[in-house]
């Protein structure tokens, strides 16, 4: 009854890391000029306000970075957003693994 199907889990950490990543590569642009101000701080407040401010509530954070004052020029595919595969799975993938190995010989 407590099994679940769902192979992912959510990864806060990651995807603060990612935005904060982001944040410095926009930095990076707006620096040489790639981007101009009003773009940059379109961005700014984005990853900052709607994506950072609610990345430990995986509800909000989908909520806001997808459906918030997302950049109209930024694709869906581009909002940061980090699932891993829950660590069960990966022993049974190990395992897997482990097994065509032995297989093969």
């Amino acid at each position: 009854m407590n099994s679940t199907q769902e192979p992912y889990e959510y990864n806060s950490e990651e995807t603060a890391e990612l935005i904060k990543e982001k944040l410095r590569d926009l930095e990076e642009e707006y620096d040489n000029g790639d981007i101009d101000e009003k773009e940059y701080n379109q961005y700014k407040e984005y990853y900052v306000e709607e994506c950072l401010y609610y990345v430990d509530d995986e509800i909000e954070y989908l909520y806001n970075a997808f459906r918030g004052n997302k950049p109209s020029n930024l694709d869906y595919e581009d909002v940061p957003y980090v699932r891993t595969v829950k660590p069960q799975l990966n022993i049974v993938f190990d395992a897997f693994d482990e097994i065509c190995k032995r297989l093969k010989k």
